[in-house]
């Protein structure tokens, strides 16, 4: 799927719009939207009542931690390692092109490249999970042309596109790296990021939970075996 900047830009917005709404304390439900599962390219997103995230009401108005299926809580504990590694090497990205007494930066942004090699090593057969098990799991009850499926893809694509454009910039280096060449380059980093960083946190509080109360027990012991967990 591809989507211009407008249209990426409106489709995250409707998606933050959504997320504002769930936090009262209704449940997303597959009997509080339906059981029957909807028709290609049909969405019902204004038809689903919201829930709070990655929490459940507690008592006295207090939340709860929701129990995730195991494929979910695999996906969720993925987050912590991958979230570390990209910490780490944004911390480094934004070190690149800050010092006066560097005049070629090649180096540095080799550096920085292993660290985003490791990275994607890793994040590439998380989002692959997502997108070839989960996500059209999850279309056929909430569509995907717009709303969370719609968003997640969406953030997909710009994350890879910016490690891309990064691994691909230092690949390309054949002579010195002056400081403003340097900025322009790890600032594809930094995007990936800054992208994942909020992406990570949609998933965790929104889209897990979410997918905890529609998929049915069949679907999810689908995702178990496709995740080769049974």
């Amino acid at each position: 799927m591809y989507f211009s900047n407008g249209w990426g830009i409106l489709v995250c917005a409707e998606f933050e719009l959504w997320q504002r709404h769930i936090i009262s304390n209704d449940l997303v439900t597959r009997e509080s939207i339906g059981m029957e599962r909807l028709p290609k390219g049909v969405n019902r997103m204004s038809q689903i009542p919201h829930h709070g995230g990655g929490t459940m009401p507690g008592s006295q108005g207090q939340r709860t931690e929701m129990t995730l299926c195991e494929p979910l809580a695999q996906l969720k504990r993925e987050h912590g390692p991958l979230r570390e590694q990209m910490n780490s090497f944004a911390r480094e990205a934004a070190e690149i092109g800050m010092s006066y007494e560097i005049a070629d930066w090649s180096r540095a942004l080799s550096g920085l490249k292993e660290k985003v090699d490791a990275f994607v090593r890793g994040l590439d057969p998380h989002s692959e999970r997502e997108e070839e098990y989960l996500f059209p799991l999850m279309a056929k009850y909430i569509g995907s042309e717009t709303g969370p499926i719609a968003v997640m893809e969406f953030e997909h694509e710009q994350a890879k596109l910016n490690l891309k454009m990064f691994r691909e910039s230092v690949e390309q280096v054949k002579e010195p790296v002056n400081t403003a060449r340097a900025k322009e380059i790890a600032s594809y980093a930094l995007q990936a990021h800054a992208v994942l960083t909020d992406h990570f946190m949609k998933e965790e509080t929104v889209l897990f939970p979410m997918a905890e109360n529609i998929l049915n027990s069949e679907e999810k012991e689908e995702l178990s075996r496709a995740f080769g967990l049974s």
